[in-house]
Order: C-alpha cells, then structure tokens, then sequence
C-alpha cells in the first residue's frame, strides 16, 4: 500500500512545526509529508508541483481568503482530498469550507485523536481517481 502524501499549508511556523512533528511520527508506510507551505501562493505552487494526495490547511482567519484558497485548489487539483484545521466553530464557516471544497474539517482542539482519521478519510474519498 502507498503512503498518503499530504502537504501542510500555514502561515503559522509554530503551528507548522508542531503538526510537521506529530505527522512525522506516523509511519513512512502509512504516511509521507511531502512539503510545507507559509502562503496562499506557495500553498497553490507547491500543491502543482508535489500532487499530493491531501492538503492539509490551517485556517487560523476564516473568511473569503481561505474559501478561495480551497476552491483554487479544488480547481486545480479536482482529485486532491482536503483536510482543514480550524479553531472556529461557527457553523457559517464550516458549511463555506465544505461547499468550496473541503473534504474534512478538525476542530484544533480535537486535532490529537481526529487529524490523522481525517487525512485517511480526505485521501479515501479520492482513491481510485489518481492525483
């Protein structure tokens, strides 16, 4: 079996460091972080380039940018799973990352037990179809 190939797009290195580690601990089998991203931009760039099999994006400041950065990604990458990370509950946020896209969304303080079910699942909803 293939790993599943994710890469972590954030503009927080703390936050970036702290989930490349907890990645990193899973197993090369089971999984492989292929890069990490600080911007929108090189999110977008270095998803083209790697084609991962899920993005995995923190969105610390919901809202349109974020929306957009998920839609890009759907558009450019139609068979990428998408896994985001969010400390807002709100229920508007959580119905316009799905409908831009997202496959799966974490609450951060749930991100110990439910990350890596999550990537599984993202990168299942796409199997078969190739990225």
């Amino acid at each position: 079996m293939k790993p599943i190939t994710v890469l972590l797009i954030d503009d927080n290195p703390a936050f970036l460091h702290a989930v490349t580690r907890f990645l990193q601990e899973l197993t090369p089998e089971e999984m492989l972080l292929v890069g990490t991203a600080a911007t929108i931009e090189e999110g977008l760039a270095r998803a083209e380039a790697l084609r991962p099999k899920v993005v995995l994006i923190d969105l610390m400041s919901p809202g349109a940018a974020a929306s957009k950065l998920i839609a890009d990604l759907c558009r450019l990458l139609p068979r990428i799973g998408i896994a985001v990370v969010t400390a807002d509950d709100a229920t508007g946020f959580r119905r316009e990352a799905l409908r831009a896209g997202a496959d799966e969304l974490i609450r951060e303080h749930h991100m110990s037990n439910e990350l890596w079910p999550a990537i599984r699942r993202a990168a299942v909803r796409h199997e078969g179809s190739g990225s």
